[in-house]
């Protein structure tokens, strides 16, 4: 085999991409480095059922914003926005629970299983954003 210097250029450039690539996954879980996860509840008395909660909370589109949790940690009307949007931008994606819903508050807070324990994932507490929704007003 031939190997020609512009060959060999080509080939250790996509290697040393390869490696500083592989080295952004190591040591932190890809979900808390790269977006925060949302947990959503509806506000007593506003007409929003569980099953539009439960289809919010499976939605790929809706159960997490971009972003560690640490950019969300002091900032209450970040994380309404940060929520929101995503709201904003799954309903165009057509995901109906995503429609006529607004984001009342937004806190974080540590994940939790079903049993109430704080979710850790690699020796470290997962925060999420816990987003209470109501519907959202005509503009009639």
């Amino acid at each position: 085999m031939i190997l020609s210097r512009r060959s060999f250029l080509k080939v250790a450039g996509l290697s040393a991409v390869a490696v500083a690539g592989a080295s952004m996954f190591t040591g932190c879980n890809v979900n808390n480095l790269f977006s925060t996860g949302v947990v959503y509840s509806a506000k007593v008395g506003s007409g929003i059922t569980e099953d539009t909660i439960k289809k919010l909370n499976e939605s790929k589109y809706t159960n997490a914003v971009p972003g560690h949790s640490d950019l969300y940690s002091g900032n209450d009307d970040k994380r309404k926005e940060a929520v929101q949007n995503q709201l904003n931008g799954a309903a165009k994606l057509n995901v109906e629970a995503a429609k006529n819903v607004e984001v009342d508050t937004a806190t974080i807070d540590y994940k939790r299983n079903d049993k109430g324990e704080i979710v850790k994932e690699n020796g470290k507490e997962v925060y999420v954003i816990k987003a209470v929704l109501v519907k959202k007003k005509s503009n009639g």
